[in-house]
């Protein structure tokens, strides 16, 4: 069994799924909307549909989906580590390119679309204050971690937003508020704690504030990345692999679970644990939600206790 590189694993993960499909003697036809005929049963309509751009799939027949990896261990019966080497057998090159490139768009967005007009260190926006809240974070959280950030529209110049704002390491704000959920730059956010041997890990900065709140922290016990979107995981694995103990409080969903395998795969091994947290949120989509519907218990144990009975319960494992 062949291990490969991280640029290698990187390489195998953009093989299109139209190759793995004709790999493995599946029917690519598909319609123009690139629904297919499912790999994993027959059928007489077509319910797999394939999004080339960003090379995902998702069968509506059995409600699942993922991206390259997920598909060949469905078909093969593999683990990860087998799936690798059965992508580095393919060979892509009968795919017309023109396929996997994107159409040219009707009307091409500027390199920055939303301009920051002012950056508030403090919120007296009540509007913002009370969204927060109503998520189970308080003004001081908010004060400490994020900015209240006044911008608008180089469409509309004159009509001023105002939404929470959280820094990421782009140079760009995440904002959010109760019609807003956009960034200025995409890219993950990295804040440096107390212990620099232990990263946490997180999907959002809700999420994030959630923990803060939830534990009750003052200052960071350890490294925190918020990942702002599964989609720039590959840009924090360098920074995970930083570290010795990898903690993850990603969502309880497909996109968490699959996320938090890429991270396993690419991280644990003899020196480094990674350790999935989601069960602290069991029933919940993450750890927000699971906050918003306690805020009236009782706040739980410390960082500590959790990262204590978290070993416990792994070493029982």
């Amino acid at each position: 069994m062949a291990r490969f590189t991280y640029e290698e694993r990187e390489i195998l993960l953009s093989t299109p799924i139209e190759a793995v499909l004709s790999f493995y003697g599946k029917d690519t036809s598909h319609d123009r909307t690139y629904h297919y005929y499912s790999p994993f049963r027959d059928e007489a309509n077509r319910s797999f549909h394939v999004n080339p751009r960003k090379n995902v799939w998702y069968d509506f027949g059995q409600s699942e989906g993922g991206g390259v990896l997920t598909l060949v261990t469905k078909l093969s019966g593999c683990d990860n580590d087998e799936a690798f080497d059965i992508l580095a057998q393919m060979n892509t090159s009968f795919i017309p390119s023109y396929i996997y490139s994107s159409p040219s768009p009707v009307r091409k967005e500027p390199e920055r679309s939303i301009i920051i007009d002012y950056v508030g260190k403090e919120f007296r926006r009540k509007s913002l204050v009370t969204y927060a809240q109503e998520r189970g974070i308080s003004k001081a959280t908010l004060d400490r971690f994020c900015s209240c950030i006044t911008y608008h529209s180089v469409y509309s110049p004159t009509l001023k937003h105002t939404a929470i704002g959280f820094a990421n390491d782009s140079g760009g704000y995440v904002l959010r508020s109760r019609s807003v959920k956009k960034c200025t730059a995409s890219g993950i956010s990295v804040l440096k704690g107390e212990n620099s041997d232990e990263v946490a890990v997180f999907e959002g900065f809700f999420d994030f504030l959630s923990w803060v709140e939830d534990q009750g922290i003052d200052s960071l016990p350890c490294d925190v990345c918020v990942l702002n979107s599964v989609s720039n995981l590959k840009r924090a694995l360098s920074f995970l692999n930083e570290h010795s103990e990898i903690h993850l409080y990603l969502d309880n969903d497909r996109a968490g679970n699959e996320a938090a395998a890429q991270i396993e795969y690419f991280c644990m091994n003899e020196e480094t644990r990674v350790v999935r947290m989601s069960h602290l949120f069991d029933g919940y989509k993450d750890y927000n939600e699971m906050l918003t519907a306690k805020t009236s218990t009782p706040k739980t144990d410390s960082y500590g206790k959790f990262t204590e009975r978290c070993s416990e319960q792994t070493e029982q494992h």
